[in-house]
């Protein structure tokens, strides 16, 4: 049994309690609840993104209850992620690049890896890869935005000197195959569900 504490923004808002169970991952989490506010939450793998819910409000708490088949994240999961954004080709995602850890951005994956977009503070903790990202706007907020390979490293630049080299560079990640399915139907937990089957 695992707890992992859930971000939004950076802030911590719950805690999720992961466990395996079977085939599968068996979910529990509790989030701080305010009014008027709508919270999806996403269990994070690596460099992978499952969308669980939208946990369901109970007095000052709203709590949410899932299961996932270990062949959607067939790694122990990492993290978790609050956001209050409706779901698109963006997930929120938190973790480790390049050694580095990030309490918030937003990834998605792409035909050649994937794209993450981070804030400019946290950006600029990747002081040597800055100049390789590009500015972009997201949700009405100004981003920088990374470029990664399917392993979740830079591609095939890096910086030396303040000069662009065709060195590759190369971390240890997730195995390509193991991209995430796609995202579960966007309701209201009640009751506990199976999050295996993709929106129609």
């Amino acid at each position: 049994m695992k707890e992992i504490s859930i971000l939004e923004r950076g802030e911590k808002i719950g805690t999720l309690t992961v466990w395996q169970e079977g085939l599968f991952w068996r979910i529990s989490c509790k989030i701080n609840q305010e009014k008027e506010k709508v919270r999806r939450v996403y269990l994070i793998s690596g460099w992978n993104v499952e969308y669980l819910g939208i946990p369901y409000p109970r007095q000052a708490q709203a709590e949410l209850a899932a299961r996932i088949p270990l062949r959607r994240l067939p790694e122990e999961p990492t993290g978790a992620a609050g956001c209050a954004h409706p779901r698109g080709e963006w997930m929120p995602w938190c973790g480790e690049v390049d050694g580095v850890f990030m309490e918030e951005g937003y990834l998605r994956h792409t035909d050649a890896g994937m794209d993450l977009a981070l804030p400019p503070a946290l950006a600029r903790r990747l002081p040597q890869w800055i100049s390789a990202m590009s500015a972009i706007t997201l949700f009405g907020e100004d981003y920088f935005l990374a470029q990664l390979d399917k392993w979740g490293a830079f591609s095939s630049l890096q910086i030396q000197n303040g000069e662009t080299t065709d060195e590759e560079v190369y971390h240890n990640g997730i195995d390509p195959c193991l991209l995430p399915y796609a995202v579960t139907d966007d309701s209201v937990s009640g009751s506990e569900f199976e999050a295996d089957c993709p929106d129609l």
